[in-house]
């Protein structure tokens, strides 16, 4: 189950960061030509790799690797199929973003059907197991969707919320701490309503009634456990292991496989119990959901930084200038692949950290519950012995050496347990403060590159149009006009002098340029002489009232009080719905020179349309 992670979440990434073109590379009929294909030939590899697996560890070791080869072939349906763009069909009309990453993630499930139904028969021969296809593909799927429900409840819990009509509700959502508190929220139902449904999906039956379920029974009472005991039939029921689920009391419970309760004695059997036990008494399952909500305050803070140190704006601009690509889509992927990359390192070395430890607190807890750790390292030797090498660990466990010895350490010395759970303390501590101390700073910085971003967006859109368009005027006009009001002046005057040279005679754009050489608040950038002669042929070449208007301003910004006087009478009689706007400039026209003006600068249009 922990293994699973870390194929579910670049599986998810992949489907969420795939752009949604518009116009797919292959036709329908093709793409569903390719899509077929792709998934028969899979489907015959899957088999050839199976046939002649006689063994359980073969089994697993062949499992795990075409499960992991899967990914590959996910990534070329979904990139080669335009498979977002396919399914996009199906969002009902934008309102439901979440069904179509649903759907993605359903058809990387169609990839690992093929793995699932070529190891059927080696597994039905090992494990003396008949299933059908329909119900070998249900045990995969319900084994995988202990993984994969969260991730869809919320996607689905997003959507329902954002279709509710309580805007004080969106705005409180939308706000810095917002999507934290919904998905802290969300963990914490998650956390104590889904280990109900699990043990329904992995079929898991309650202890038969009987001297055995009483003496577990009471052994629990004695520890303050209420909860039931179920069996749980992994692999079978011939995978030895043990497990405790849930943090609400009447919502937990713990598991047995039928091959621990067969394989081990009384005493065995009740130390197992006891390092179950030991998680609730030290309240791990509750820390794990702590861990997980202040890794991802710490990820939902330093997603803007990652995204501007990874995608600066200038570099967005020129992406979106040079390629078809989205902005979402270059945003996404910016902001998405450091936190996959975070969670799994996050999972593998920090979480996995506290799980080894908790694991180890687990096992010295059995000491202090029974009186020593003599049964528990028996199971462990049993353990070892039918799972072949004693001494191999993996990032959620130590290894089964690991662990005797340290539980003969705990018995010779009573003192390693207190250094153990002090060491797991700090830990604790140390994990907590420093998510603190960088989500503090962090979060006071983000939003300072916006006004940067959507400059970027802007110009970097209107720069594709004029490489897809080159020979409309009205792409450039535009990313001039743009740039000029949203204050990059510079790059206004740029791009102004860049249309000019292409389209020497439109008349928008001679006298948008014309005004913003009289009106730029950077006066460097001024130029009353040029401004006056882009007007003038402006106004040969299309006389409107706006173009007189800015004809006018710039006679008055060349000193030329009279003809500015003489020229706006002109732009109220060509267009007197503007009269009052024109009066108003007809009157600073004479109460005060353009020299006057720099000093006490009125907050004008950059563009006169």
């Amino acid at each position: 189950m922990y293994n699973q992670i870390f194929l579910f979440l670049p599986a998810i990434f992949v489907f969420s960061v795939s752009p949604d073109v518009e116009t797919p590379w292959l036709a329908p009929l093709p793409t569903l030509a390719l899509f077929a294909t792709l998934l028969t030939a899979w489907t015959f590899f899957c088999r050839r790799q199976f046939a002649g697996v006689r063994r359980d560890g073969a089994w697993f070791r062949q499992e795990k690797r075409l499960t992991i080869l899967s990914l590959p072939l996910y990534c070329a349906l979904v990139y080669g199929c335009d498979l977002r763009h396919y399914l996009g069909l199906l969002d009902l009309g934008g309102e439901a973003p979440s069904v179509v990453n649903i759907l993605g993630l359903a058809v990387f499930f169609l990839c690992l059907a093929p793995v699932w139904e070529a190891a059927r028969p080696s597994y039905q021969r090992i494990f003396a197991a008949r299933y059908s296809r329909r119900g070998f593909f249900w045990l995969h799927c319900r084994a995988h969707l202990p993984i994969v429900l969260p991730w869809i409840a919320l996607s689905l819990a997003s959507d329902a919320v954002s279709l509710l009509p309580v805007p004080g509700l969106h705005r409180a959502l939308a706000s810095a701490w917002g999507d934290f508190l919904f998905f802290f929220l969300f963990v914490v139902v998650i956390a104590i309503f889904m280990p109900p449904l699990v043990r329904r999906l992995w079929a898991c039956k309650a202890l038969p009634n009987g001297p055995l379920r009483r003496e577990l029974a009471e052994f629990c009472a004695r520890q303050g456990f209420r909860d039931g005991i179920f069996i749980w039939p992994l692999f079978e029921g011939r995978m030895m292991t043990a497990a405790v689920m849930g943090i609400v009391p009447g919502l937990r419970f713990i598991l047995l496989t039928p091959a621990m309760i067969e394989s081990v004695s009384r005493d065995e059997l009740f130390a197992v119990l006891a390092h179950e036990l030991s998680h609730v008494k030290h309240h791990h399952l509750i820390w794990y959901v702590l861990l997980l909500a202040a890794f991802s305050a710490l990820m939902g803070a330093l997603s803007d930084p990652f995204l501007h140190f990874i995608l600066p704006a200038a570099r967005l601009e020129q992406l979106l200038a040079t390629t078809s690509i989205t902005p979402a889509t270059y945003i996404t992927i910016s902001q998405s692949l450091p936190i996959l990359i975070g969670l799994l390192l996050f999972f593998r070395f920090v979480f996995g950290w506290f799980m080894r430890n908790f694991e180890r607190q687990a096992d010295l807890g059995v000491i202090a519950m029974i009186g020593d750790g003599q049964a528990l390292r028996s199971t462990f030797e049993q353990l070892a012995a039918t799972g072949g090498d004693k001494e191999q660990a993996n990032w959620h466990h130590f290894g089964l050496g690991e662990r005797i010895r340290a539980i003969e350490a705990a018995e010779r010395d009573p003192a390693y347990i207190i250094r153990h759970n002090q060491k797991t303390r700090r830990g604790l501590g140390l994990y907590f403060l420093v998510i603190a101390l960088l989500i503090c700073p962090l979060g006071q910085a983000n939003g300072q590159h916006e006004i940067a971003y959507e400059n970027a967006i802007g110009s970097g859109l209107l720069q594709r149009q004029i490489r897809l368009h080159p020979q409309d005027a009205r792409p450039a006009l535009a990313l001039a006009d743009f740039q000029a009001r949203r204050g990059l002046e510079r790059e206004a005057r740029d791009s102004y002098e860049r249309a000019l040279n292409t389209f020497p005679d439109m008349v928008e754009l001679l006298n948008n340029f014309a005004w913003f050489l009289v009106t730029s608040h950077d006066v460097a950038l001024r130029d009353p002489a040029r401004a006056l002669s882009l007007a003038r042929l402006a106004v040969v070449l299309h006389p409107t009232g706006n173009v007189y208007d800015t004809l006018a301003t710039t006679y008055w910004a060349n000193g030329l009080t009279d003809m500015a006087t003489e020229t706006e009478l002109r732009a109220i009689a060509a267009n007197p719905g503007r009269r009052q706007e024109y009066l108003r400039q007809l009157a600073r026209f004479r109460i005060m020179t353009y020299e006057e003006s720099l000093a006490r600068p009125a907050p004008r249009p950059e563009t006169n349309p």
